[in-house]
């Protein structure tokens, strides 16, 4: 089924909560991946196409992480090695470099060349601490929260690769989104946002590495293999010096207001490099007790990094 790469720029009207790692409870993530933002659309695309369309809809879609364009220059998540040997004082800079531009990243993954320049701050972090009552026993359970405040200037970036037929359902889906926004304290004004087709100076690059064809590729997203493709992983080391990943282990309720928790997820992070176009699969985890099917959508688009 073809499919059409759609890239939106996100201007948040003022920021968004992100939440935990799992196993860490006082670890905050500082991005917000792409399985919040598909559960989100789909319980959006449900409002507007109705739940029998909800289960194609996260089965097809490829979704990024949310990425982040400042001063029209877009911003991806870092590989989290290079290909080649890097001095001490080169591997401490690399940390400051959670983002990297677009246009910097082949450099990077097979030459270790870091961008000119300073790292990007592209947005405030605020910690907070709440309390939560434990059901059981009624006793409060302190828990931290961070949000994220872009700055002046900086707009958040969604890349999704989407089946032609369901073009509308996802465009309907994310203005729905928007209105109603992703992360928690939305009652507040936090996760709110205007979708806008982003046509900016590097929207022809990023769709030509996405469609291209590589001996490399980065995710965009959280990437869950399929049976088929773990081999590869395992051997890429040794075919390609340039492979690198890392993993992340993710969690969430089910629903809105649910205290049923989904289980772990453990796949590879954004921004692993794989000698190979990952595809990826999406796996159900629906938990006893839910309302509904639970899909965790391992999928993410994928750029092609030149030679």
């Amino acid at each position: 089924m073809a499919e059409s790469i759609l890239i939106h720029r996100l201007r948040f009207h003022s920021g968004l909560r992100c939440g935990s790692l799992a196993g860490d409870v006082n670890r905050q993530l500082d991005f917000v991946p792409g399985s919040t933002l598909i559960g989100g659309l789909a319980t959006c695309a449900s409002r507007v196409n109705g739940p029998e369309a909800v289960a194609e809809f996260v089965r097809n879609l490829r979704l990024s992480s949310l990425l982040w364009l400042k001063d029209e220059q877009v911003y991806v998540p870092r590989p989290p090695l290079a290909s080649v040997r890097l001095e001490a004082e080169s591997r401490k800079r690399i940390k400051a470099w959670n983002w990297i531009p677009l246009r910097a990243v082949a450099s990077f993954v097979r030459k270790g060349v870091l961008p000119e320049g300073e790292p990007p701050v592209l947005f405030e972090e605020e910690g907070t601490t709440s309390v939560a009552l434990d059901r059981t026993t009624n006793a409060a359970v302190p828990f931290p929260r961070k949000r994220l405040r872009p700055l002046p200037g900086v707009e958040g970036l969604v890349v999704g690769m989407v089946p032609e037929p369901l073009v509308p359902l996802f465009e309907g889906a994310l203005r729905v989104l928007g209105d109603t926004g992703i992360g928690g304290e939305r009652s507040t004004g936090w996760g709110h946002f205007s979708p806008v087709v982003y046509e900016g100076p590097e929207a022809e690059g990023l769709r030509s590495s996405l469609a291209g064809g590589s001996d490399l590729y980065m995710t965009l997203g959280a990437f869950l293999p399929k049976r088929e493709e773990v081999p590869s992983i395992e051997t890429a080391a040794e075919k390609n010096p340039s492979t690198c990943w890392s993993l992340w282990r993710l969690r969430g309720f089910v629903g809105e207001s649910s205290d049923i928790l989904k289980p772990t997820v453990t796949c590879l992070a954004h921004g692993s490099v794989m000698p190979f176009r990952p595809e990826g699969e999406v796996l159900d985890i629906t938990p006893e007790g839910a309302p509904n099917p639970v899909l965790f959508n391992g999928r993410p688009p994928s750029l092609a990094l030149p030679a």
